[in-house]
């Protein structure tokens, strides 16, 4: 393919020189290169753009490239938007989005997850290289979820999610998570369980001005948390209730009878009140 722009770039835009251009079809072009003759669209546009090769779907993280990554120490301040620049985030996402369009082997592999508790948290943040690529199992309340137009991109997605999640029973630390396209972080009201693989721990400075570590998630479904009871709670909550319903009716009768009582006392004695009355009125 051959490409006119009214803005060409001084300098190429990396190793693989892979670029984005649009523009308007003219004409087939042809013209000797190296000696060679070579016939190609020749397309007309405004500008070339820099951008990443398309990368192919998978079902496995490539482990070479994500040991390749490092974690942000404990002290620095990043914004998680730059997440969305890291080739690995975007490796993570293409694997996620595979997993997302096969919900069987979703459920299968969420059976094998890594249940992150306080002490694998813990674990997590000491040796963070050996949980990277691994599914887990994540809890918590969404804080905050925003959907927004991302740049260019291996998977060609237009929009990428974010969201904090924070579970009490792993202190204050936030967990913060991403997903190619749009995202339903934010679709339950309470707690949610969310499945994805680890990909780094990212540090950030909070509004408080305290330095902390977030661990990053690449997630690829999430479910609402329901509140179960232990088996054979039913009868012993059907018993407890009609107990309360008993002694609800034996109150209410007791109460009855007691101010039908006093009613009927006030009754007497305003009668023996008025005879005296009376009485003394006549000696008088």
């Amino acid at each position: 393919m051959f490409y006119v722009a009214t803005q060409v770039p001084d300098t190429l835009f990396g190793g693989d020189n892979f670029v984005l251009a649009d523009g308007y079809f003219y004409k087939n072009y042809r013209q000797r290169i190296n000696g060679e003759w070579i016939t190609a669209p020749l397309f007309v546009g405004s500008q070339l753009l820099p951008s990443v090769a398309a990368e192919a779907p998978l079902l496995q993280p490539d482990m070479r490239m994500l040991n390749k990554l490092k974690d942000q120490p404990i002290g620095t301040d990043n914004n998680t938007l730059e997440l969305d620049k890291l080739k690995e985030m975007w490796h993570l996402a293409n694997v996620a989005r595979e997993m997302r369009r096969d919900p069987e082997r979703a459920a299968e592999a969420n059976k094998e997850a890594i249940m992150l508790d306080f002490a694998t948290l813990s674990d997590l943040v000491k040796n963070p290289e050996l949980y990277r690529g691994q599914i887990f199992e994540l809890g918590g309340e969404v804080v905050e979820a925003h959907t927004g137009r991302t740049g260019e991109n291996s998977l060609r997605s237009r929009e990428v999610s974010s969201a904090w999640l924070r579970n009490s029973f792993l202190g204050d630390t936030l967990l913060h998570v991403k997903a190619a396209d749009n995202f339903a972080f934010d679709e339950y009201v309470g707690n949610s369980i969310l499945h994805g693989y680890f990909l780094m721990l990212w540090a950030y400075t909070d509004r408080q001005g305290v330095p902390r570590r977030a661990p990053v998630f690449v997630v690829y479904d999430s479910r609402e948390q329901q509140t179960t009871m232990p088996q054979g709670a039913n009868p012993m909550i059907y018993g407890f209730l009609a107990v309360i319903s008993l002694l609800g009716v034996i109150l209410f009768t007791a109460v009855r009878r007691e101010n039908k009582n006093r009613a009927v006392a006030i009754q007497a004695l305003t009668e023996r009140k008025r005879k005296r009355r009376q009485r003394n009125d006549n000696e008088s």
